[in-house]
């Protein structure tokens, strides 16, 4: 989402610094939807504010870096199915 889009659908301005924690919730929380989340977003700080995207980063940070984790161990796995089939198919 871009930060006029979300200025729009809010009916704000805010700064970038506020804007990154905003975007940061909305691309890695997992309570955001994918398809109606730019509203979902832009309600919740209708509602309450940067103070709810603070009390939701942590979650969100979580969620990151299982999202990175699971991307690593996905290509260690191809890797090993890979080395796997070389060795029945050399």
């Amino acid at each position: 989402m871009q930060k006029h889009e979300f200025e729009k659908l809010a009916e704000v301005s805010v700064t970038d610094k506020t804007f990154e924690i905003v975007e940061f919730v909305y691309n890695f929380h997992p309570a955001i939807d994918e398809v109606k989340g730019k509203q979902q977003v832009a309600d919740l700080f209708t509602l309450g504010g940067l103070r709810i995207f603070l009390d939701m980063t942590p979650t969100a940070q979580k969620a990151k870096a299982l999202d990175e984790d699971i991307r690593k161990k996905t290509a260690e796995l191809d890797a090993l199915i890979e080395s796997l089939s070389s060795l029945r198919n050399p």
